[in-house]
């Protein structure tokens, strides 16, 4: 009793600090990868709730450790789902840290694992998928970022996210119809999402059908709630449909509610030069 009273009380040190517990797995277990993975995130967490440099540090040993464990896979050796989400993750953190190329590579290894090992497709959550998409974007790889999206869907049917990302992308490369059809798909999602309206009604006006923007543009106003920066898309959508009173409106409103707001004073003011 005495003993299992000691190991109790000495596994309960390791439970009072999280880095303590998972640096304590990874002594007890080398050889694990999940146990990898639990030290590097936290030491991640740990970074950006500190700001500490040196914990990035920490965590990137820690995360090309674990993915060493399984470097070079030989016949008799299993992939696990935890060596596949280490890559990932590890993605993830070289991303936040801007270092896009290295994070892209990651991606693509674990792109590459999928295909090879479809099973454990069930241990990467949808968010890979958008990560990846971004990373394509980055690059300029449009195509293929949306086709990470649609993935990113066929996963999580109906998320924003993904929804958006895709407008987003179908705006930037000038397929203005397509990009209608998804920030209407993205807005069916979240009747909220106010950036959605502002760019549905600027890719109506694009496509010359200024009835349907200016629907767009009431839709919003029914819909979003009132706030400074929402005012302010009013006014700025208006202005684009030269609906130029109701633009005056909507930044005055928005300046009512946000008095500070310099975005609106300075379309005030330009508005007030032009007419």
């Amino acid at each position: 009793m005495v003993w299992f009273a000691s190991a109790t009380m000495a596994r309960a040190q390791d439970w009072q600090d999280a880095l303590d517990l998972f640096a304590t797995e990874v002594r007890r277990s080398p050889r694990s990868e999940k146990a990898h993975l639990n030290l590097a995130v936290e030491w991640w967490d740990h970074a950006k709730r500190q700001h500490a440099a040196s914990a990035l540090r920490d965590a990137e040993q820690v995360f090309r450790e674990g993915i060493d464990l399984g470097q070079p896979r030989t016949p008799a050796q299993t992939l696990t789902g935890d060596h596949v989400r280490l890559v990932y993750f590890y993605g993830n953190f070289l991303q936040e840290q801007g270092r896009a190329d290295d994070a892209l590579r990651q991606y693509e290894q674990v792109a590459t694992l999928l295909q090879q090992y479809a099973p454990l497709a069930s241990d990467v959550p949808a968010d890979f998928y958008v990560w990846y998409g971004a990373a394509l974007e980055g690059k300029g790889r449009e195509d293929a970022a949306i086709a990470q999206y649609r993935s990113a869907l066929a996963r999580r049917p109906g998320w924003l996210v993904p929804l958006r990302n895709i407008a987003q992308t179908l705006m930037h490369l000038g397929r203005t119809d397509e990009a209608i059809t998804a920030y209407r798909e993205a807005l069916a999602a979240d009747p909220t999402f106010a950036v959605g309206y502002v760019n549905l009604a600027l890719c109506l006006s694009r496509a010359k059908k200024h009835d349907e923007a200016v629907e767009t543009l009431a839709a919003f106003t029914r819909t979003v709630p009132e706030t400074a920066e929402n005012a302010y898309y009013r006014g700025y959508i208006a202005q684009q449909l030269n609906l130029t009173e109701q633009a005056r409106q909507a930044y005055r409103r928005a300046l009512e509610l946000d008095p500070s707001r310099k975005d609106a004073q300075q379309a005030l003011a330009s508005m007030g030069r032009a007419g």
